[in-house]
């Protein structure tokens, strides 16, 4: 596995992290008067080296229910850091890809970065598989994100 800042969590400890996650979101609603959107459901799957969560993000009554989740990053003590990090699995790994070489973990180990690739389809593998070391650090650098719709209005 490559290491990039999402690390995944454990299954077994799901109810955990799901009950770490709820905490965070009461208290964005406690101090900052933001609650989640009726429609939400996050679902904690990764953490980052700072203890911030990567969700899945479903949204109930979408267009198709069986389109994928979106990816977001929810800050464990910043209720303004909130970020959407991608609207695809396929977009989920290039950032996940491009941060892992951007902290200098796996360009050493072909294999494995050839392994990861794989898991990608379309123009991300494309842009990767295109890209030298040192453009695939300035692209992760000049990665910027969205706020996520999630929160009432």
């Amino acid at each position: 596995m490559i290491s990039s800042d999402c690390e995944p969590l454990p299954f077994d400890h799901y109810a955990e992290w799901k009950d770490s996650l709820d905490e965070i979101l009461k208290m964005c609603g406690k101090y900052d008067n933001l609650y989640l959107r009726d429609d939400i459901t996050l679902i904690p799957f990764g953490i980052s080296g700072g203890g911030d969560f990567f969700c899945f993000w479903f949204e109930k009554g979408r267009e198709n229910d069986t389109d994928e989740p979106k990816y977001v990053f929810i800050a464990h003590d910043d209720s303004d850091s909130q970020e959407l990090v991608a609207e695809s699995f396929d977009e989920f790994m290039y950032y996940c890809l491009l941060s892992a070489v951007s902290m200098d973990e796996c360009i050493e180990n072909e294999t494995t970065w050839n392994c990861q690739l794989e898991y990608i389809k379309g123009e991300y593998k494309n842009k990767l598989s295109a890209m030298t070391e040192d453009e695939m650090m300035d692209e992760f650098d000049s990665l910027s994100f969205k706020k996520p719709d999630i929160w009432k209005k």
